[in-house]
């Protein structure tokens, strides 16, 4: 009977920490946030999200040493626990949280590709 009071308190534990991490993921703690992407050897990421939806893009890919980068002034939008980058009205970008390690965050992207982002700065 014990056993199943711990297992149940694991659980409970283990729901709350997800909700907890989920919630600081929104709208407002993303505006100020600059982020970018780490151990990927051939794609190039950086985002700086600012406020009134607007994001510093960095995209590229490493090429035979070379960095190949863009650097437009997109727009962004914070959907259903999803951040979204649209470019020409549509959705170039979509990072969904899935956990903070430290100074880095755990992103799925739109391709369904999980990615390691460095925080370099993000509003207190």
């Amino acid at each position: 009977m014990r056993a199943r009071w711990i297992f149940f308190a694991l659980l409970v534990d283990c729901a709350t920490t997800s909700r907890v991490a989920q919630s600081g993921w929104t709208e407002r703690t993303v505006s100020g946030l600059t982020i970018k992407l780490v151990d990927d050897p051939t794609k190039v990421e950086w985002l700086s999200f600012g406020p009134g939806g607007k994001v510093s893009v960095t995209w590229g890919t490493v090429w035979k040493g070379t960095r190949v980068t863009t650097t437009p002034w997109l727009d962004w939008r914070f959907t259903d626990g999803r951040v979204q980058i649209l470019e020409d009205g549509r959705v170039a970008e979509e990072l969904t949280f899935i956990r903070r390690e430290g100074s880095h965050l755990i992103l799925r992207m739109k391709g369904g590709k999980i990615g390691r982002f460095l925080i370099q700065r993000e509003r207190v």
